[in-house]
């Protein structure tokens, strides 16, 4: 037990002096693999703006602390007009759920510059360890591999974003779609071990 809280302070300070350095003071830069690098306050440039298009987009939930079967997460990705809703229970050798969907070009465009807009500055990284509720995670691969990502729910900032971006991600995904794949999951809860 000494060694672990040897070993957290050594952390935390290659943590704060990591942000300190970057000048991110607590903001996610978007991860930069060879797109144009977006600063958080500049929202995207006009080169990112236009790849946005072209993004890969993936939005992930789950309920947090809550035991089996009732723990799960979803996954929603987009690429193109073509999209994947996976719902996903949680504990050891749990089943996942999966079901292709497709969208309009106006429909998905939307969606798309929405997360953008939501994300491209940076989300909030400090996290206040918020007991309960859900969490979540995003990840936009532009067309040009500019690379934005980042954990939701750890603090009121991103627990306002997870919200906004869940309710967003199931607006994207057909309502047959979505009933088709959470109804399986909904059927195996009811007959899971507990």
């Amino acid at each position: 037990m000494g060694r672990i809280w040897r070993f957290v302070p050594a952390v935390c300070a290659a943590v704060v002096l990591s942000a300190c350095a970057t000048g991110t003071g607590g903001l996610a830069r978007p991860v930069d693999t060879g797109g144009s690098a977006t600063s958080p306050s500049s929202g995207p440039s006009s080169a990112a703006a236009a790849a946005v298009d072209g993004a890969t987009t993936t939005f992930r939930w789950n309920t947090g602390a809550l035991p089996p079967p009732y723990s799960h997460s979803w996954v929603v990705t987009l690429q193109g007009t073509a999209g994947t809703l996976t719902f996903r229970a949680d504990g050891r050798g749990a089943p996942s759920w999966s079901a292709p969907f497709t969208v309009d070009a106006a429909r998905a465009a939307g969606y798309r510059s929405a997360m953008a807009g939501e994300v491209s500055g940076g989300t909030d990284t400090d996290d206040d360890y918020l007991a309960g509720g859900s969490t979540g995670s995003y990840k936009m691969v532009l067309a040009d591999g500019t690379r934005w990502q980042g954990k939701l729910g750890g603090n009121d900032a991103t627990r306002a974003l997870l919200d906004r971006l869940e309710e967003q991600s199931k607006a994207l995904v057909p309502a047959d779609v979505w009933s088709g794949v959470e109804g399986r999951y909904t059927a195996w809860q009811k007959t899971a071990p507990r």
